[in-house]
């Protein structure tokens, strides 16, 4: 019974990746429009370098500032290549994700051992160097002018020139990189990075490399970002210092923030409707500063989460219940009462027969040396590891 319920769960899980294909997929039937095509093929463009940042910034908890940097990389290897060597498409796109991942591990292996916000430090200024490195190198990377002529992809002997042919061409990579984020946050990989954003000291005690698995994300990260630079430059045929800069970089994190972060679908949600919003306020070019800034305070203070956690805290007829407290503690306003609690790992005793009462307002501490099992007695109050004597419960009257 437990088997068919997790496989079920697991198969529910895979709904929602699946849904939001289908719905991008059915773009095209609604609008024949080459501009409005074109609009949404940089949509999906942004999507996979959000997706990116959500699995860097939303589930791990580490804030990159220069993530258009990564975009660019991916973006300049491909053209350069294609362009000054006359290299198929095909392979500069792999080696644009290959530079990228190592320039990102470069950069996270010393910062990423230190805590805080040093990460994000480090890549503010990463745009503005790559800008630096552009421009100063102009004879081979055009400078300010940029890397004109960027020859298409093709298929054989098919050229992916026709606007919707191309959009669904982007949207097969974004089907095959929102799988992988999606199976990936789901996973015991998954969990571990949801610790390490939780109390990275507590995610240390428990087994976990934080380091290790910081830099991993954050060169998957950018190699996911180099790509969406690839698929870009290929398309418009064209790349600037300018076309990734700090403002493009600044605006992706305001995408996944406005969607709502560690959630995978949020941060779509934040693509849409920014990369939107300026193709319908161009008729209101004046007020177009104003609206966005008022649209964007207003989500951020109806809902500090984004978009996502707006709609995760309301259903359709109202305010979202309290989920229930686990089986194994309920509280109240009364009293809190412990009776016969146990657990054991392996052949060792943890916890045995544990038993107290807390009344309402009183402060109950326990008390005992080294390994005499507090912080299990207190994972099993709280209900994060199971009784191994499921009658016997921690109850509330």
């Amino acid at each position: 019974m437990n088997t068919f319920f997790q496989s079920h769960s697991a198969a529910n899980r895979q709904i929602l990746p699946i849904l939001v294909i289908i719905t991008f997929a059915l773009v095209p039937t609604l609008t024949r429009d080459e501009y409005a095509l074109g609009v949404w093929t940089f949509v999906l463009l942004n999507i996979l370098v959000v997706l990116a940042l959500d699995l860097l910034l939303g589930y791990t908890g580490q804030l990159s500032l220069g993530h258009g940097a990564f975009v660019a990389i991916g973006a300049y290897t491909s053209a350069l290549l294609t362009t000054k060597l006359q290299w198929s498409g095909w392979v500069a796109m792999p080696l644009g994700m290959l530079v990228s991942g190592v320039v990102a591990a470069f950069i996270a292996i010393p910062t990423l051992r230190l805590r805080g916000y040093y990460l994000a430090m480090a890549t503010l200024g990463f745009p503005i160097l790559f800008d630096a490195v552009i421009r100063v190198s102009s004879g081979w990377t055009g400078g300010a002018s940029g890397v004109t002529a960027v020859p298409r992809l093709t298929l054989g002997a098919y050229i992916l020139n026709d606007a919707t042919t191309y959009y669904y061409f982007v949207l097969t990579f974004v089907a095959a990189v929102l799988f992988l984020i999606w199976n990936l946050v789901n996973s015991r990989f998954g969990l571990k990075l949801q610790a390490i954003h939780a109390d990275e000291s507590a995610a240390m005690a428990r087994g976990i490399n934080p380091v290790s698995h910081k830099v991993g994300v954050f060169t998957l990260s950018a190699a996911i970002a180099a790509m969406s630079g690839s698929l870009y430059v290929h398309n418009v045929q064209f790349v600037a210092a300018t076309t990734f800069g700090l403002q493009y970089s600044l605006m992706l994190v305001v995408m996944l923030v406005v969607g709502g972060m560690g959630r995978t679908w949020g941060g779509i949600v934040g693509v849409v409707l920014l990369g939107w919003l300026p193709e319908l306020l161009r008729g209101a070019s004046t007020w177009q500063p104003v609206i966005f800034g008022s649209l964007l305070a207003l989500i951020m203070l109806l809902s500090p989460k984004g978009i996502a956690g707006l709609i995760r805290r309301r259903s359709f007829f109202g305010v979202r219940k309290d989920r229930p407290l686990p089986i194994a503690v309920a509280r109240t306003r009364q009293h809190l009462r412990v009776s016969g609690v146990c657990k054991r790992f392996g052949g060792i005793a943890a916890v045995t027969d544990l038993d107290f009462e807390a009344k309402a307002g009183e402060i109950c501490s326990i008390i005992g040396p080294n390994g005499a099992g507090k912080s299990t007695a207190l994972a099993l109050i709280s209900g994060a590891l199971p009784t191994d004597a499921p009658t016997r419960r921690v109850a509330a009257r």
